[in-house]
């Protein structure tokens, strides 16, 4: 414990935020909770622990029709909000939302204004737990306890078109979708990779390509997530299960390109202002923050070519000099 305290002490000190993996969905079938409280887990027809949906060998269900597990895991919650600033749910949907709202009660007495980031699912996955009699949050009922969730409604679509499988059209309408559909202060968090996904430079070979869209995604309204070796264009698989390091001398380096998008972040349009994108030319995206009205309104206009080509990029903007956000550049 006293080297996690050194680590969130070091994080600190750089001016950062940490948050935690809580895992409530399942635990290891050697679990403390297993062997001492064996009615808080889900049991199968025939009486042994196992899994609402699927058949993992490695982990068990928890059973949250148990108000003391409840308790339970909302004190556990409380500890670890004294040193972090907030958490990643895992598999948020299959959790009651109901306890997520309680345990934020709960964590807010000792860390108000801890960050909660829900884990959620793709439409499909939350169908088919449904479809199972499973537990099945939504991001629009998620968003009751959570302030962010997964870019996993609109995920499959980006998938596809990065495969070459679609176009982007289904994506970027469903982009737009968001800002219709969830809370007015929504956050999504946005992403080109994870853990559970193919990396992002799996789909996308050109390095050109592969920097206009790291751009795109974190031009987005919302946050951006960046997986490990993300900033070197990892383009090898993780494996969950084994010691994985990342390859750091890879050809790629996107780091001076996070590190900018990252201030463009910072700008209070970004957050406050509506959002929305479109494909002005096959490969080629425009995304615009606008804020306010009339002579009062001001826009954030990006333009991206994901193609890996260099070509002239269409636009509607009035003849003028304008700044190029990203080099300083006039054009």
């Amino acid at each position: 414990m006293e080297d996690f305290k050194r680590l969130c002490d070091d994080v600190y000190a750089k001016g950062m935020k940490i948050i935690i993996d809580c895992v409530y969905n399942h635990t290891s079938p050697d679990s403390v909770l297993a062997k001492e409280h064996q009615d808080w887990f889900y049991h199968k027809k025939d009486g042994s622990f196992g899994n609402k949906v699927g058949d993992w060998s490695d982990v068990i269900d928890l059973d949250y029709s148990h108000r003391d597990l409840w308790k339970y895991q909302a004190e556990t919650l409380v500890m670890w909000a004294k040193y972090v600033d907030g958490f990643r749910c895992d598999v948020a949907p299959m959790v009651p939302v109901e306890f997520w709202k309680y345990a934020r009660e709960e964590v807010a007495k000792v860390r108000p204004g801890a960050i909660w980031l829900a884990e959620s699912g793709a439409p499909d996955f939350i169908r088919f737990l449904r479809s199972k009699g499973a537990v099945g949050g939504s991001d629009s009922e998620l968003y009751q306890a959570f302030d962010m969730t997964y870019d996993y409604d609109i995920y499959p679509d980006l998938r596809a078109a990065l495969l070459g499988q679609k176009d982007l059209t289904d994506y970027l309408a469903g982009l737009n979708r968001q800002e219709g559909v969830y809370p007015e202060n929504y956050v999504k968090a946005h992403f080109l990779e994870n853990h559970d996904v193919v990396r992002a430079h799996g789909m996308i070979d050109d390095p050109a390509a592969l920097r206009a869209m790291t751009a795109f995604i974190y031009f987005m309204k919302g946050a951006m997530m960046v997986y490990n070796g993300e900033e070197k264009g990892d383009a090898h698989h993780v494996t969950l299960f084994d010691k994985d390091p990342v390859d750091w001398n890879g050809d790629i380096d996107l780091t001076n390109l996070l590190k900018r998008m990252h201030e463009i972040k910072q700008l209070p349009i970004m957050a406050e202002g509506s959002y929305e994108a479109k494909e002005v030319r096959k490969g080629v995206l425009e995304a615009v923050h606008s804020l306010g009205e009339g002579e009062e309104e001001k826009q954030l206009i990006g333009s991206f070519n994901t193609t890996g080509k260099k070509q002239a990029i269409p636009t509607q903007l009035p003849e003028g000099i304008y700044k190029n956000l990203y080099d300083g550049s006039s054009v």
